[in-house]
């Protein structure tokens, strides 16, 4: 692997009154007709802000002034051997480390300041590693761009491939009891979204970040809010958000098996304001369906409650010699493994209107993807039908795995394992005599 930095951060308008009266001018959704055509109106009118008011990144500067008025200097002496200009070749590298030394320990202050770890600034600094070689679907490693590209397709579409695909049914339509309308998404929820969305995040396939669209103003949060409620009303999304770009970062472990990596979604950022929306208004129900006993995810629970419950049951048992049996499950690629149809059948169980759960299905059968694994380098797109990448995440899989215990069981050698070892833990005490209770 190499290092390889390649990020643009967002760089904010110099004149942001300006900024917002360009992006106003061009914005002419009341002319449009189809979703489609307003979500591009309110891409184009954003570019052209950014072009005309966000200064371009400035490249580092890796000199200071004076360095750079002592190595002109340097350039300037006639004699290269005399004592001056060894001299003068010494103050020039000493002013050198001392402005990187002043670099490295600003960059370490903000990241203090901003509650981030020292990872992140190692990241910004040396940028990330770009894949080299790697494990094709038979174990064989292959180097050459075109194999790499092909066995992460490879790899990434039977992960995103659904098992059951024989499984789908119908899913029958639930209608929002005590109301025949959905209420009409406002401008402040659209805000109060914008509030929870967080800087710095990379961009998806259009190129905009969420923050050009909070420096937008007024004019552009009533743009949104035409298409988001046309959304709703039509029950689709523009065909623009349905590819998301997956970048793969390497955990720990075998730098060449796929396995060890992480998928990221690059999702355009209007859709994720969108879904934010969506989330916050389907929370409530999806809590009133989850059981106590689901903690993860949850806001105003914990696991805390849980740790305890299992220590003072150890606790229990090791004062009464009483068998006990633990058993922890880990799901490999549990997010990805979230079967689309299942998760639509989920969310009709738990009295989700028909509508929302519409919108979710006209994302899914229409999504595709295509996985990056260095600048310029991208596989072909390929549909999914497998993955959660619609609603957060956390929330629509704690409502996926909830219903597993209906139709979920654990492997028939597992079982028998589990009561093979009960029976022998009970026989060695009854012949012992310690399952007695203590007095």
């Amino acid at each position: 692997m190499i290092l390889k930095k390649n990020h643009k951060k967002w760089v904010a308008p110099e004149n942001k009154d300006s900024y917002k009266e360009c992006t106003a001018s061009n914005l002419n959704y009341e002319n449009t007709t189809t979703i489609d055509e307003i979500y591009e109106n309110i891409k184009e009118a954003t570019q052209t802000a950014i072009e005309k008011f966000c200064p371009k990144k400035v490249k580092e500067q890796k000199l200071n002034q004076r360095t750079k008025l002592l190595m002109k200097q340097r350039r300037d002496m006639e004699d290269k051997s005399t004592q001056e200009y060894r001299t003068l070749n010494r103050e020039i590298s000493k002013e050198i480390r001392k402005h990187r030394r002043q670099q490295d320990t600003e960059k370490i202050r903000n990241v203090i300041e901003k509650n981030q770890s020292l990872k992140v600034m190692r990241n910004s600094t040396m940028g990330r590693k770009e894949i080299q070689k790697i494990k094709d679907m038979h174990g064989n490693i292959v180097t050459h761009k075109q194999e790499i590209l092909h066995s992460t397709k490879l790899f990434y579409q039977e992960l995103y491939t659904s098992k059951q695909q024989g499984i789908k049914t119908d899913i029958r339509k639930v209608i929002n009891q005590g109301s025949e309308e959905i209420p009409e998404i406002i401008e402040e929820e659209i805000i109060s979204a914008l509030i929870d969305m967080k800087n710095n995040r990379a961009a998806g396939d259009d190129g905009l970040v969420i923050e050009s669209i909070k420096e937008g103003g007024p004019e552009i949060i009533k743009a949104l809010n035409v298409l988001f409620n046309k959304c709703i009303e039509e029950e689709i999304t523009p065909s623009q958000w349905n590819n998301a770009t997956i970048i793969i970062v390497h955990k720990k472990g075998d730098v060449t098996d796929l396995k060890n990596y992480r998928p990221i979604s690059l999702l355009i950022h209007v859709y994720k304001l969108f879904t934010k929306i969506l989330t916050k208004r389907l929370t409530n129900k999806i809590d009133i369906f989850l059981s106590s006993e689901q903690a993860g995810f949850r806001s105003g629970y914990g696991t805390n409650y849980h740790l305890l419950t299992v220590k003072v049951l150890i606790e229990k048992c090791i004062e009464y010699n009483r068998p006990l049996m633990l058993v922890f499950v880990d799901f490999e690629k549990a997010f990805d493994s979230v079967d689309q149809w299942k998760l639509l059948e989920t969310l009709s169980e738990s009295r989700i209107d028909h509508r929302y759960s519409s919108i979710i299905r006209h994302r899914y059968d229409n999504v595709t993807t295509n996985v990056r694994i260095s600048t310029n380098q991208c596989t072909d797109k390929f549909n999914i039908d497998r993955g959660n990448a619609t609603l957060s995440k956390e929330h629509s899989s704690n409502v996926y795995y909830q219903s597993w215990p209906m139709h979920w069981t654990l492997k028939t050698d597992i079982i028998r394992k589990l009561q093979v070892a009960q029976h022998l833990m009970e026989r060695n005490m009854l012949g012992t005599g310690d399952n007695q209770e203590r007095p």
